[in-house]
This record gives structure tokens, C-alpha cells and sequence, in this order.
């Protein structure tokens, strides 16, 4: 297909839906659009953030399965970013949507983009069991945490996922009357198993499943940290110099796993709220669609915070990674 063609074609032929909530509600029409722009420009410090997170990593030596983590996610954070805030947000602003050229497309890319989410969730709620892990095991951890343990366990949450999330690749087609590609094809799956089956094994999958592990995982982890703290202050015999560096370094910890457990459950507790109330009742009403329409804009919002906020999270709460931060950048003014 012509890309000068096609791009005419999308920009004459918005549908009638489409067209008509942003005529009768044009505030909320101006609010959705200043939210595109918004997304699409946060995606962009989201993709040089996570890039920075791999330099820096990859320049660790010795790395154990937390740092593989670490480098992990700023991965699969990065391919989220790239799928739903250009794909879907940057892309459509310069009219041209690639999930409108054929049907094909439109289910490929909604499940590659809910796949890359849905993982990049998942290594945030492995990374949390990794450092539990070496918290209440830091012997065994030194022993076994080893990068290929990262790699394995990201394998299996991308088949797993794959696997829970296959349903969109059937459902997704591209309605050319309305020009949208939409959950609207049910000749393989049926709208019951859709909306009343798959709908609650996705929200628990990689929602509820997720945000539970890493809850329990921080606050077992923080307990256990707040113990190893009092027991270093009675012990007298300790040099006070390490004592003070130990308890430093605990201090920042806590502070990291606080700030990302804080972050990681307030988005995705709010973003599970407004995927429940958008994709769990369909459409009737013109109304309904530009509220639709501006919860989705929302919630994707949501979501690139929540992958391309890690690099200032890092920044804030880890002294090593800050200096290596820096030390990049001197680095490079002196070559």
C-alpha cells in the first residue's frame, strides 16, 4: 500500500463515532489531545532513560541475578515504551496508524503491545522475589544468584504471558466503516469467554498477581533489613566505621525498594481501575466513548510512567548508580 495514500485515507475517513463526541464534548476532545502530546513526549525520556540504565549496567563487573534484573527491565520497559507511546500515541499524531493498514496488524501489534506491558510488569514483580531472596538468603544468593537465573525466569513470564494474552491475537479486527481497530471479531472466541473469562484472568495475571508479589516480597524485605540494622548496632565488637557504612547502605535500599513498591502499586492499582471500567461494559452512548476515549489516554499514561520512571527512581535513592551516572558523563567530555 502507498503511504501517501493511505495517510489521505486515515485523515478523511475518522468515523462518524469518532467525529461526533468530539463535536459535542470539544473539551474533553482538547484534554485527549493535550494528553497524546504529553504521553508521546514522556515516551521519548522514557526510551533515553532506560538506554542510559543498560549503559550503566553494562558496565558493571561481577553481575549478579538483581543487576541482570536491573538491565532486564530497563528492556522490557524500553520495547513497552516504544509500542505504546510511539506506535500508539506518536505515530497517530502525524496520521499515519499502523493498525489500520490491514487486520493483520491491528491484532499483531495490540498483542505485541499488551505483551511487552504485561513482561515488563512481571521482571519488576521478579526483580523484587530476586532481592527479597538475597535479603533473607545472602549466602545462598551470593552462591546461586547468578545472571542465567535473570534469563531463565524472564523466559518462562514471556511464554507464560504469551500464552494468557493469545485470546487478542483472534478478537482484534480492523472495522473499516468505523476506520478503528478494536476488540470487535468474535468467530474464534466468543464475546462471553472474551469480556466475562479471559477479562478476569488477565486483570489477576498482570495486575493482582504482580502487585501482590511485590508487596510481600518489599515488605518482607524491609523487615528483614530493619533486623539486620538492630542487630549490627549491638554488636559492640564491630568496627562503629563499618557499622555506619552497612546501616548507610541498608538505609538506601529501603529507600529504593520504598519508592519503587510506592510508585509500582499506585500505577498499577489505578491503571487496573480504569482498564476494569473501560473494557469491562461496552459502548451505547456518545458520552460513554469520549469518557472511553479519555480514560485511555490516562491509562496510558499510567503506563509509560510506570516504565520510564526507574532511571530518576535509580538517580534519587542509589548513591553507586548516581555516581556511575555522572562518571558517564565525564567520561564522555574527556574523550
Amino acid at each position: 500500500m502507498d503511504l501517501k495514500n493511505y495517510t489521505n485515507e486515515y485523515e478523511e475517513s475518522n468515523s462518524e463515532e469518532e467525529m461526533l463526541w468530539k463535536l459535542l464534548y470539544p473539551k474533553t476532545a482538547q484534554t485527549t489531545f493535550f494528553l497524546e502530546i504529553f504521553n508521546a513526549t514522556l515516551s521519548s525520556f522514557g526510551c533515553v532513560g532506560n538506554i542510559f540504565i543498560m549503559v550503566i549496567i553494562s558496565q558493571w563487573k561481577n553481575l549478579s541475578s538483581g543487576a541482570a534484573f536491573m538491565a532486564s527491565l530497563a528492556l522490557a520497559d524500553l520495547q513497552s515504551i516504544v509500542f505504546d507511546g510511539f506506535v500508539y500515541e506518536l505515530f497517530p499524531l502525524s496520521g499515519f496508524n499502523l493498525t489500520l493498514i490491514n487486520r493483520w496488524l491491528c491484532a499483531i501489534l495490540n498483542y505485541v503491545s499488551n505483551l511487552t506491558t504485561s513482561v515488563s510488569i512481571w521482571v519488576t514483580a521478579l526483580f523484587s522475589v530476586d532481592k527479597c531472596l538475597a535479603v533473607l538468603f545472602p549466602f545462598k544468593y551470593k552462591e546461586l544468584g547468578k545472571p542465567k537465573i535473570c534469563i531463565i525466569a524472564t523466559i518462562f513470564a514471556n511464554i507464560f504471558l504469551a500464552i494468557v494474552l493469545s485470546p487478542a491475537l483472534f478478537v482484534f479486527d480492523l472495522n473499516v466503516e468505523k476506520n478503528e481497530c478494536s476488540v470487535s471479531n468474535f468467530e474464534f472466541v466468543s464475546r462471553f469467554f472474551y469480556f466475562k473469562i479471559r477479562m478476569p484472568i488477565t486483570i489477576a495475571a498482570i495486575s493482582i498477581l504482580p502487585i501482590s508479589v511485590v508487596l510481600i516480597c518489599t515488605v518482607t524485605t524491609l523487615f528483614k533489613l530493619r533486623l539486620n540494622m538492630r542487630k549490627r548496632r549491638n554488636q559492640r565488637e564491630s568496627s562503629q566505621a563499618n557499622v555506619s557504612a552497612r546501616d548507610r547502605l541498608d538505609k538506601e535500599i529501603t529507600r529504593q525498594m520504598l519508592a519503587v513498591c510506592i510508585l509500582f502499586c499506585v500505577l498499577k492499582v489505578s491503571g487496573s481501575v480504569i482498564y476494569k471500567l473501560n473494557y469491562g461494559s461496552e459502548m451505547n452512548t456518545v458520552y460513554e466513548q469520549a469518557v472511553f476515549n479519555l480514560r485511555d489516554k490516562i491509562n496510558s499514561i499510567l503506563t509509560t510512567m510506570l516504565n520510564g520512571c526507574n532511571l530518576f527512581l535509580y538517580l534519587i535513592f542509589g548513591r553507586k548508580f548516581r555516581a556511575d551516572f555522572k562518571r558517564l558523563f565525564w567520561k564522555s567530555e574527556n574523550e
